[in-house]
Protein backbone atom coordinates (compact mmCIF):
# COMPACT_ATOMS: atom_id res chain seq x y z
CA UNK A 1 0.00 0.00 0.00
CA UNK A 2 2.87 2.41 0.58
CA UNK A 3 4.40 1.67 -3.27
CA UNK A 4 6.74 -0.81 -2.06
CA UNK A 5 8.41 -3.05 -4.18
CA UNK A 6 9.61 -6.81 -3.51
CA UNK A 7 12.73 -5.47 -3.80
CA UNK A 8 12.46 -2.37 -1.54
CA UNK A 9 10.51 -5.11 1.16
CA UNK A 10 13.32 -7.63 0.94
CA UNK A 11 16.02 -5.45 1.96
CA UNK A 12 14.16 -3.81 4.54
CA UNK A 13 12.96 -7.61 6.27
CA UNK A 14 16.66 -9.44 5.22
CA UNK A 15 14.53 -11.74 3.32
CA UNK A 16 15.14 -12.79 -0.37
CA UNK A 17 12.62 -11.31 -2.67
CA UNK A 18 10.94 -14.95 -3.45
CA UNK A 19 9.58 -14.72 -0.13
CA UNK A 20 8.19 -11.44 -0.22
CA UNK A 21 6.18 -12.73 -3.69
CA UNK A 22 5.48 -15.80 -1.96
CA UNK A 23 3.46 -14.05 1.09
CA UNK A 24 2.20 -11.71 -1.30
CA UNK A 25 0.41 -13.92 -2.71
CA UNK A 26 -0.84 -16.09 0.45
CA UNK A 27 -2.23 -12.27 1.53
CA UNK A 28 -3.78 -11.88 -1.95
CA UNK A 29 -5.23 -15.45 -1.76
CA UNK A 30 -6.73 -14.97 1.30
CA UNK A 31 -8.41 -11.61 0.69
CA UNK A 32 -9.52 -13.21 -2.87
CA UNK A 33 -7.85 -10.36 -5.22
CA UNK A 34 -5.52 -11.20 -7.58
CA UNK A 35 -3.73 -7.92 -8.50
CA UNK A 36 -2.39 -4.89 -6.23
CA UNK A 37 -5.25 -3.17 -7.95
CA UNK A 38 -7.60 -5.83 -6.67
CA UNK A 39 -6.35 -5.16 -3.51
CA UNK A 40 -6.57 -1.41 -3.62
CA UNK A 41 -9.84 -0.97 -4.60
CA UNK A 42 -11.08 -3.89 -1.65
CA UNK A 43 -9.14 -1.28 0.53
CA UNK A 44 -11.02 1.78 -0.90
CA UNK A 45 -14.08 -0.72 -0.29
CA UNK A 46 -13.66 -0.67 3.04
CA UNK A 47 -12.91 2.73 4.04
CA UNK A 48 -16.09 3.71 2.31
CA UNK A 49 -17.94 1.19 4.08
CA UNK A 50 -16.76 2.80 7.37
CA UNK A 51 -18.52 6.38 6.88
Amino acid sequence: MQGFDSKNISEDLSITVGTVKNHRKRIYSQLKVSSLSELFQLFLNHLIARN
